[in-house]
């Protein structure tokens, strides 16, 4: 069904999908793993035409589909989902099924002045339908609720009945399972086989729990750098030695803080703390107010001294170098307030950032530009003119103009919209697909565990609990102390 042959994506000098060739058979579940930085959603944005290839081609039943836009390959049947679910919150669970095929005849001015009974039988149509997936789902019990007030899981959920109010022949599954509970993920598992078996549905899904692959998944590729490192059933490649090695046994050994203890003045505010992050991951610190998540951050870049523990960057003890340093090292910070220079243009606020480089900065600054448009209209605004969730923006090119390793974020989403929040994410999953490692303290922790690798709660200046985001989210007791219930 899909072949993909010699398919590679460049971001300037970072190759994120490396001469990539595999197949897809019809009636298959596929699985897609690998570390953090592998190039698996890199791969999923170029075949979905999210991206354009840097070279190679995609064919779907024979037919080159290379470059066509998402919603060309929509109306051939190729759908997919992404890892942080996007509904109208607004609208019923309903009300969002109901507007996923396209072409209605609502949508046509003449057809609902001239047409009212067509408009009339075809939503009829569409409502039917919807409540057939609804039950197929298991989710009448929220079909008149709102989207926006569903759980994670449910979410997730409403993403797969969205594939099936169309003929999907293909569906790509951006970690379908990322911060949801044991229980919901049996179920969209279960929806997910039964779409497979009895309506012929081919899934590819990207997936970090092998549990979950193990359980659904035959063939599973394997991806490390850019390019398939194996390719074979569950049981094979976690019997591969060299995918032990890449991706099953890795061990942090990127960006650790270890055993920090510091603080202001006379009182120690950590007490002996370890957080790390590793290329390509993200890394969410939580935790109450006072639990020494900003203070963990400064230490790490070097605005706060460390009474005990160090810092490792690639093996180096960076712990006594200052912050300039640290930059050049390959570490860029954005602090959660004063971070624009409000009287200087958007431009010159990129400029600033570029100031230790002795290079061309014209590619960096077009990539800042890609990742925030409105960056590239407002460019010769006053950033102190923007609104809060632009300066942040202005504040993440910035820190992006160093071409730095690891991005350190602290409170990126302070004080913006629920709206400009979800952009903000989806632009730093987009930065952590690049290769760069993202470190980032985040009150709003909810929706930062949702797109979390790694997860840090702090209580007290001490590591309450460490896991994975999805494990973190799922866990009862993080729920009710951190998360709300």
């Amino acid at each position: 069904m899909i072949v993909v042959e010699n398919l590679s994506k460049h971001f300037g000098g970072i190759k994120a999908v490396d001469n990539v060739s595999l197949s897809i058979a019809p009636g298959s579940i596929t699985g897609l793993i690998g570390p953090n930085g592998a190039g698996k959603t890199t791969l999923f944005n170029v075949i979905a035409g999210l991206h354009a290839p840097t070279s190679g081609r995609v064919l779907l039943d024979g037919q080159d589909i290379t470059g066509l836009p998402p919603h060309e390959l929509f109306a051939r049947g190729m759908l997919r989902t992404f890892q942080i679910a996007h509904e109208f919150s607004t609208l019923t669970v309903r009300e969002n099924l109901m507007l996923v095929p396209g072409g209605q005849s609502g949508e046509r001015l003449m057809d609902a002045w001239l047409r009212p009974a067509r408009v009339r039988a075809e939503e009829a149509a569409l409502r039917r339908k919807a409540d057939e997936v609804i039950e197929f789902l298991q989710i009448n019990q929220v079909a008149d609720e709102l989207a926006g007030n569903l759980s994670g899981g449910q979410k997730k959920l409403l993403e797969l009945g969205r594939t099936m109010m169309v003929d999907a022949k293909i569906v790509f599954l951006d970690e379908v399972g990322a911060g949801v509970n044991r229980t919901l993920l049996r179920t969209i598992g279960d929806a997910i086989q039964r779409l497979n078996s009895e309506r012929g549905y081919t899934f590819c899904m990207i997936e970090h729990d092998m549990e979950f692959i193990s359980r659904l998944c035959d063939p599973v590729i394997v991806m490390a750098e850019g390019a398939v490192l194996a390719t074979g059933t569950a049981a094979e490649v976690r019997a591969n030695e060299e995918v032990i090695e890449a991706y099953l046994g890795c061990v942090m050994s990127f960006l650790v803080g270890e055993e920090m203890v510091c603080g202001y003045g006379g009182a120690d505010i950590l007490h002996g703390c370890t957080i790390g992050v590793e290329p390509g991951e993200i890394a969410v610190v939580v935790g109450p107010n006072g639990a020494g998540k900003s203070t963990a951050m400064k230490a790490m870049f070097g605005m706060l001294g460390l009474r005990e523990g160090r810092v490792l960057l690639e093996g180096e003890d960076i712990s006594r170098l200052k912050p300039q340093e640290r930059v050049l090292r390959g570490m860029g910070f954005v602090p959660q307030t004063n971070n624009v220079f409000t009287s200087m243009t958007v431009e010159e606020n990129l400029e600033m950032g570029a100031f230790i480089r002795r290079d061309d900065i014209a590619t960096t600054m077009r990539q800042v530009f890609d990742l925030f448009p409105i960056l590239h209209e407002k460019r010769a605004q006053p950033a102190g003119e923007l609104s809060g969730g632009q300066r942040q923006q202005v504040a993440v090119g910035r820190a992006l103009m160093t071409q730095p390793k690891i991005l350190m974020l602290d409170e990126p989403t302070a004080g913006v919209s629920p709206i400009v929040m979800d952009e903000l994410f989806d632009r730093i999953i987009e930065v952590a697909q690049t290769g760069i490692a993202i470190l980032m303290v985040e009150q709003n922790a909810k929706q930062a565990l949702n797109i979390a690798d790694r997860g840090y709660v702090l209580v007290q200046g001490r590591n309450a609990y460490t896991d994975t985001g999805a494990a973190l989210m799922a866990d009862p007791e993080v729920r009710r102390a951190f998360l709300g219930g």
